[in-house]
Parts: structure tokens; C-alpha cells; sequence
């Protein structure tokens, strides 16, 4: 009788207890096991298979507009049009804390935010609020003819608890992918900073960091939203580590490269890394290990300090 109840309970389904369970200890396993932002997105990438989407959208929420913060099937000019004003989307969703479903007629609502193409596609757009502290993130999801699948969603089958867990666990990395802008230095405040730093005796290590290995085709950093984002979450952060009182270029192929001003008899391959163990904590050592950061050496002289920033060297 023992062997025929085992075989009757493995017929049973499961119960939901045992499958939130299974849920969360699968989620612990992976924040324990991958990085933050691998974490982040196969999260993302969960929700879409319970929905059974192909297409789907994480709003961030800053100053006054939702931004994209992770996207999966959406062509990039509908994620970087896609910035409704928060107030607005507030008031769209009337502050429902279920999922609220636009079609027909309603979708013309979103036609500022998408491509001629992806608006063209929609059949309905569903959206849902994501309590992360004293923020409210935004999941879109939608029914698109574009879809191979065309399969319609299904929202009830969705757990978001997962995702605002991950969320709420990773401010800074979520800080880190939702910056829009590389920040661009004026020459002559570049030179100030030089100035300033040798004054003081200063000294100048001179860093370089290509991008060539985890963006084979730099193109793509342009056209792929996705390896746009991750691209200027990494590159802040690194200049977020050199500090306020360095200097930054970025050349054409996106290489870095970066003068850090430090005391006399810095290592700087001691500086580099503690500047990639800082960002594997984020982003994981095996896509960190694909950025190639190489040391200059030290520069106490202005004239050669500016040609290593201009590509001379």
C-alpha cells in the first residue's frame, strides 16, 4: 500500500502552497547564485512565461517620467519613446492595485510611446504596479500580432512577488540601469581638474576599458536597448568608482579611458581591482572578466597625460 500512495500523490498536481514554496526557494537559489542583474532579468523573463508573453516592458519611475528599465520584444525605438509622465500613468490606471487591460479604442493612449510598427501590431496592452519602497515601477505586458506565439495572456497565472523582491534587494544596480546619459566633460573642465591635481602633486594613473569582448559589434550598443542599457549601467559605474575629481573620454568603438588622480605611489593595478570586484557585485564576475581594463601606468606630466586622454598612447 506504501508504493501505491506514493504513486496516487505523485499523480496529484501539486498544491499552491507547494508551489509558491518552490517559487521562492528557486528564487533564493538564484540570487544566492547569480549575479544581481542575471537575477534581475531571468525574474523578468519568468513573468512573461506564466503570462505566456513575448512581449513586455519594466517602467522605472524617476523625476517625472517612467523610463524602460528591462524589455524583452520591443523594437528600440518604442523603449525609448516609452516615457509617460507618472502623473499620467497615475491616472490612466486610477491607482489600481490589480491589473489594469487596455484594448481597442484605448490603445490610441499609448500610440505617443511606440514605434509606427509596434502600435500598429498592439491588440492589448496590460499594466500592473510594482511596490518597491517608496516607488511604484510599472510591468507592461502585451498581446501583439508581431507575437509567434499569439497566444493570449494569462495574467492570473502571475506571481510578482518574486520580481519586487529582487527589486527591493538591488537599489543599486537598479540605480545603476535605469541612468540614461554617459556624462560628457567639457575640455576645459578636464583641464581644470589636471591642473588642479598636479598643483597638489598629484599623480595620474592612466586606465583604459574596452567593451570590444562583451560587445563584439559596437553597432549593436546603438541598435540592441537592451546592450544599451547594460553598456551605460557599466560604463557609470565605473566612472562613478574613478571619482568626481577624474577625467573621462569615451572614443568611437566605446572604449573608456580614464585618468584618475591619486596620492604618490598608487598602485594602479590594485585601483583596478577593487574597481572590477565593485562591479561584479552587480553585474557577476564571468561578464565583468569580458571588459578588458589595461593600466597606462602613472603620469606626472600634463602634456603626455592629455595625448594618453586623447588616444595618442
Amino acid at each position: 500500500m506504501g508504493l501505491i500512495k506514493q504513486a496516487v500523490s505523485k499523480m496529484e498536481p501539486p498544491s499552491q502552497s507547494a508551489v509558491q514554496c518552490k517559487k521562492k526557494n528557486g528564487l533564493l537559489g538564484r540570487i544566492v547564485g547569480n549575479s544581481p542583474y542575471d537575477c534581475l532579468v531571468s525574474t523578468f523573463q519568468d513573468i512573461l512565461a506564466e503570462a505566456q508573453c513575448e512581449k513586455g516592458l519594466l517602467l522605472y519611475p524617476g523625476e517625472e517620467y517612467y523610463q524602460v528599465l528591462i524589455q524583452t520584444g520591443f523594437d528600440f525605438t518604442s523603449c525609448v519613446r516609452m516615457m509617460p509622465e507618472i502623473m499620467m500613468m497615475d491616472d490612466m490606471c486610477r491607482d489600481s492595485d490589480t491589473w489594469k487591460v487596455f484594448s481597442g479604442s484605448n490603445l490610441k493612449l499609448f500610440a505617443p510611446w511606440l514605434s509606427t510598427r509596434e502600435r500598429a501590431s498592439l491588440d492589448t496592452i496590460a499594466l500592473h504596479p510594482l511596490h518597491v519602497h517608496d516607488q511604484t515601477f510599472r510591468i507592461v505586458l502585451t498581446e501583439s500580432r508581431l507575437s509567434m506565439g499569439r497566444t493570449p495572456l494569462t495574467l492570473s497565472a502571475i506571481d510578482l512577488e518574486p520580481l519586487e523582491t529582487v527589486l527591493k534587494k538591488n537599489t543599486a544596480l537598479v540605480s545603476a540601469l535605469s541612468v540614461r546619459d554617459i556624462p560628457a566633460e567639457h575640455t576645459a573642465t578636464g583641464q581644470e581638474k589636471m591642473t588642479a591635481a598636479f598643483g597638489e602633486r598629484r599623480t595620474a594613473l592612466l586606465v583604459s576599458v574596452s567593451f570590444s569582448r562583451l560587445f563584439p559589434d559596437p553597432v549593436q550598443i546603438e541598435t540592441d536597448f537592451t546592450r544599451n542599457v547594460l553598456y551605460r549601467a557599466l560604463a557609470n559605474r565605473i566612472i562613478r568608482q574613478a571619482g568626481p575629481a577624474s577625467i573621462v573620454r569615451r572614443d568611437h568603438e566605446y572604449t573608456l579611458r580614464i585618468i584618475i588622480f591619486a596620492a604618490q605611489g598608487t598602485d594602479p593595478d590594485l585601483y583596478i581591482y577593487q574597481m572590477k570586484k565593485a562591479l561584479e557585485r552587480h553585474f557577476g564576475a564571468t561578464r565583468v572578466a569580458r571588459l578588458d581594463f589595461s593600466s597606462f601606468g602613472t603620469s606626472q606630466n600634463p602634456e603626455y597625460t592629455r595625448d594618453f586622454l586623447n588616444g595618442v598612447h
